[in-house]
């Protein structure tokens, strides 16, 4: 086959894969039938980063950080007997706060939190009988700034 042909070969066939006429993967492919990616929407209104296997939201309010934690699939992991740990860093200053679990698929923790745009939350999730996951959050990047009025 020419070089000219081979190059009209693979242009349709991108075509084809383009418009959807032709499938890269079989109908009958178990890759068709594997269950929906979760949604990277945050269920709780919080920071959600993969962690490994586990998908970890932070939620941050006044005095106090909860880790909702759940599997790639976006089922709920089982806290119970889990540990974890944040660590908030803001201007060179580190503010270290025990996650506990608080039923269901929840760690929490309290502490005297003062957040500004460059503060960095580190979160460890250490589920019974796995290993410890850990990420890396900026919660208030992105939030515009209070204007006065």
């Amino acid at each position: 086959m020419g070089k000219r042909t081979l190059f009209h070969v693979l242009a349709l066939l991108t075509a084809s894969l383009a418009l959807g006429a032709v499938s890269a993967v079989p109908p009958d492919s178990p890759l068709e039938s594997e269950p929906p990616a979760p949604s990277t929407e945050p269920a709780h209104g919080g920071h959600l980063r993969l962690a490994g296997a586990l998908w970890l939201e932070l939620v941050v309010e006044k005095s106090s950080l909860t880790v909702y934690v759940t599997d790639r699939v976006g089922a709920p992991a089982d806290t119970s007997g889990a540990k974890g740990s944040a660590i908030v860093h803001t201007d060179g200053k580190a503010t270290h706060i025990k996650l506990n679990p608080a039923g269901g698929n929840r760690l929490t923790g309290m502490g005297r939190l003062k957040l500004k745009r460059s503060s960095v939350v580190f979160v460890t999730a250490d589920l019974r009988g796995k290993r410890p996951y850990r990420a890396a959050f900026r919660p208030l990047e992105g939030v515009a700034p209070h204007m006065p009025r």
